[in-house]
C-alpha cells in the first residue's frame, strides 16, 4: 500500500496534507460498516479526528490531478493494445426490509 501511495502523495502537498491522504485511505480500507472522519482516526495509528476532518474538508487538492494519476498508472500497468477489461459492479446485501419501492435486484457477489 505504501508503494501505491507514495505514487499519489505529492499530489496532496505539504508533508502533513500527504500523511492525512495516507491514514484516510489506509481508513477506508480497514472495511467496516461506517466509515466517518471518525471512524477512520480512531481506528488508524496516529490519526487524529480534528486533523483529519481539517484535511477532508480544506486541503488543496485537486481531484481532478488525482484520477489523471489514476488513469496514467492504468495505462501504464494495463496498456496493451490487445487488452481486455471487464467490469462487474460490486453488489452488497441489502439490510433490513423497510426500504420503500426496492424490489430484488441482481448483485454480483450475491448472484
Amino acid at each position: 500500500l505504501e508503494s501505491f501511495l507514495d505514487r499519489y502523495a505529492p499530489l496532496f502537498g505539504r508533508p502533513e496534507a500527504q500523511g492525512h491522504a495516507r491514514r484516510f485511505v489506509q481508513g477506508l480500507l480497514l472495511g467496516g460498516d461506517r466509515r466517518s472522519a471518525e471512524n477512520i482516526a480512531e481506528a488508524t495509528d496516529g490519526c487524529i479526528v480534528r486533523s483529519l476532518q481539517t484535511f477532508i474538508t480544506n486541503a488543496p487538492w485537486d481531484g481532478n490531478e488525482v484520477l489523471g494519476e489514476v488513469r496514467r498508472q492504468v495505462a501504464d500497468e494495463w496498456g496493451d493494445p490487445e487488452a481486455v477489461v471487464t467490469v462487474d459492479e460490486t453488489g452488497f446485501a441489502k439490510k433490513g426490509t423497510k426500504s420503500v419501492g426496492v424490489k430484488r435486484q441482481y448483485s454480483g457477489t450475491l448472484g
